[in-house]
């Protein structure tokens, strides 16, 4: 999994080991010694999802930003069909500029909420 993880913020790092040992069988650990907890249910239970179903360890974290981008592009969708051709135009511009991106695409649970 560590070539895949240049693209990820440190929390969301912990967010993928927990769902890993989790869908391990091993529990809500970091580390594999300690418990943990503090992370956002629906976001852990989606992460554990993409481990279990079988994703080599690899993918997981490029399914995780991939699934990111789809939602943060669903919602923008979903804003903008509605709106005028200049509207269109600056909120196309600003949801995709690079900072926007990093911000969805980040293995947190940003894209969820």
């Amino acid at each position: 999994m560590e070539h895949a993880l240049f693209l990820l913020w440190d929390d969301s790092f912990y967010y993928l080991e927990i769902a890993r040992n989790i869908a391990a069988g091993r529990g809500s650990t970091f580390d594999g010694l300690q418990p943990t907890n503090g992370y956002h249910p629906l976001w852990m239970a989606i992460c554990v999802k993409l481990f279990a179903a079988g994703i080599p360890e690899t993918w997981a974290p490029r399914a995780v930003l991939g699934l990111g981008l789809g939602l943060w592009g669903a919602v923008l969708w979903s804003v903008l069909r509605k709106a005028g051709p200049l509207a269109m135009v600056a909120g196309v511009l600003l949801g995709t500029q690079a900072f926007v991106l990093k911000g969805i695409t980040n293995g947190m649970e940003s894209a969820v909420v």
